[in-house]
């Protein structure tokens, strides 16, 4: 091995081990609900990685198949957590392994694409803000060395690496929809390099069709049932939604979102860069359709963010004024007080986290593993933590039987079809409707309160009460 490879492993190496550390670091903040770092989404992903590597099944409850995932990131996640178990099962020794695994995905493309000490620790705060264990952490790291195989072969002529192709093709297999993010620049190279372009629209066709193939082999169905329920709730626009009625925390990410593409496409235009142009288009088209059409969630901010920052970076100046402005990290500093503000909100849920932990561990110790307990809200957190068997109520870890059902408003009598013996909530319902969902209504009447929070909660989402069903 030369000294080039040995370097290279060594440095992969230390990410790894850093990234290790810093999991310990993080992990009681991890562990407790409410979390900016893990949201529950990446508790579907952490259950149902567990459950396959364990059980040889696509399963959150234990009960039910479910496709509610990306294919890549699950197979990542499934092949981490099946080398885990041979250490132990524990969920918070499974979650450090999650948490290390995330945080190295982010070490890497921070290191490889960001040269600056600015930019690096502007990479950290971005990813950071947009939850950890999700698969958009592995969607920057793929996308990411296909827009500088791009550049290097406008800006130098350099030869396209076969790797190149196999990574288009892989796109599609971390977010199917992520593949408007390539759209423009391969049209734009069927235009000016038609033998790359051609490649590269092959390679991204070749994806597609593994993708949607491979579910259906596995499923039975083309699409995930996330994908299917998500669709059949477009009905309109999410525009106004997204943007003021979401609390200051989505207006302020839309806004640097916004900021960043048109900071990009300036620079882009300015140095006559129609590549880059067509990225930035390109990247504003996965943006605006999220924003306009569907409900947006903290993670889909990442691939806009640091893809519209990467194309800054390699455009900014790198002498006069503008790199004086650049240097200081003025940006930097400004996100990193937002993010300490931040965090200073969160810490203020001190006995919601307590509220949370506590009640997890009492409703453990009341609850059998066989135990069928059904939460439609925040079930993700719940159910990783949980021992008995958690069934999801908002559909999108469930059975695609399910997802009909509730599209349909047809759940009435669901609980009796799954032999459920708990209802399980943790937020204020109306109305006594401890469940009013697809069809399915439970009232207080039709319950016995057999556990709820010790404390009184400072948030909505942590007021837990586990209801036996009469």
């Amino acid at each position: 091995m030369n000294d080039d490879k040995l370097g290279v492993v060594a440095r992969t190496f230390l990410l790894a081990v850093l990234s290790a550390l810093a999991a310990v670091a993080i992990l009681p903040y991890a562990s407790a609900f409410p979390s900016l770092i893990i949201e529950d989404d990446g508790f579907f992903y952490a259950e149902i990685a567990r459950n396959i590597s364990a059980l040889g099944v696509s399963t959150f409850d234990g009960l039910h198949e479910t496709s509610g995932y990306h294919l890549l990131w699950m197979a990542v996640m499934a092949g981490t957590s099946w080398v885990l178990q041979l250490v132990s099962s524990q969920p918070e020794f499974l979650l450090w392994g999650y948490l290390s695994l995330s945080l190295f995905v982010i070490s890497v493309y921070t290191n490889l694409f960001f040269n600056s000490l600015e930019a690096r620790i502007l990479v950290w705060v971005l990813s950071l803000m947009c939850s950890l264990l999700m698969e958009v952490n592995l969607l920057v790291l793929l996308i990411l060395p296909i827009y500088q195989v791009l550049f290097d072969r406008v800006q130098n002529g350099a030869s396209v690496p076969l790797w190149f192709y196999g990574l288009i093709a892989l796109i599609p297999l971390v977010r199917i929809d992520a593949t408007i993010m390539l759209a423009v620049p391969i049209c734009y190279l069927l235009i000016t390099d038609r033998r790359i372009g051609f490649g590269g629209g092959i390679a991204m066709l070749f994806g597609l069709a593994v993708q949607l193939v491979v579910m259906k082999l596995v499923f039975g169905h083309m699409f995930s049932v996330s994908s299917t329920l998500k669709a059949a709730d477009m009905e309109g626009s999410r525009l106004i939604s997204n943007l003021l009625h979401r609390g200051a925390d989505y207006t302020l990410r839309n806004l640097l979102a916004f900021g960043l593409l048109v900071l990009a496409f300036g620079l882009a235009v300015i140095r006559r860069h129609w590549l880059a142009v067509a990225i930035v288009i390109s990247v504003a088209g996965f943006y605006a359709a999220h924003l306009i059409f569907n409900h947006q969630r903290h993670w889909y901010f990442l691939p806009v963010y640091l893809s519209a920052f990467y194309l800054v970076v390699k455009l900014w100046p790198v002498s006069g004024w503008w790199f004086r402005i650049f240097r200081p990290g003025a940006l930097v500093a400004a996100l990193i007080l937002g993010m300490g503000f931040g965090l200073g909100y969160q810490l203020t849920h001190i006995p919601a986290r307590i509220n949370s932990l506590a009640f997890v561990k009492q409703a453990n110790a009341m609850l059998d593993q066989s135990d069928v307990v059904f939460q439609v809200d925040g079930s993700g957190w719940t159910g990783f933590f949980l021992d008995a068997h958690l069934v999801n109520g908002d559909g999108l870890v469930n059975s695609y039987e399910y997802a009909n059902r509730l599209v349909n408003g047809d759940l009435a009598g669901y609980l009796d079809d799954i032999g459920a013996d708990y209802v399980l909530v943790n937020k204020p319902y109306r109305d006594n409707l401890v469940v009013d969902i697809g069809g399915l209504q439970v009232s207080e009447s039709d319950l016995e309160l057999v556990l709820e929070t010790a404390l009184q909660s400072d948030y909505r989402f942590t007021q837990f009460k586990l209801y036996r069903l009469k």
